[in-house]
């Protein structure tokens, strides 16, 4: 699950036929698992588990014919997650590092 902010700012005007953008996000992760079997320290019992995460990213984008019902839009983004302290259950986290990401994004958007 996430939860986060995302910025758009458009460096042309809205009747311009292509719309380049930059675009920033910053937002809240959740990671959340079932153990497969039960793991038992210092008597406590734990069955599932997760961590805290926290998302950056930036990137630049292109839209085309914005002002229409239908758009086309190209993206590319450059960003990081990094996991916030133990787990819920008091584990050091040893198995999910921290990381980041290159993604490159291609859409419509239909307005109604």
């Amino acid at each position: 699950m996430a939860v986060g902010l995302v910025y758009r700012r458009y460096l042309s005007s809205a009747h311009t036929f292509v719309s380049p953008y930059v675009t920033a996000y910053v937002g809240y992760q959740l990671l959340c698992w079932r153990y497969r079997n039960q793991t038992v320290v210092d008597a406590n019992t734990a069955r599932s588990d997760g961590l805290h995460g926290l998302g950056v990213n930036i990137g630049f984008g292109i839209t085309i014919n914005r002002k229409t019902y239908l758009s086309f839009f190209g993206e590319v983004v450059i960003g990081e997650t990094v996991f916030l302290g133990d787990s819920f259950e008091g584990f050091t986290n040893e198995i999910f590092d921290n990381y980041g990401y290159f993604s490159v994004k291609a859409g419509m958007s239909f307005k109604f």
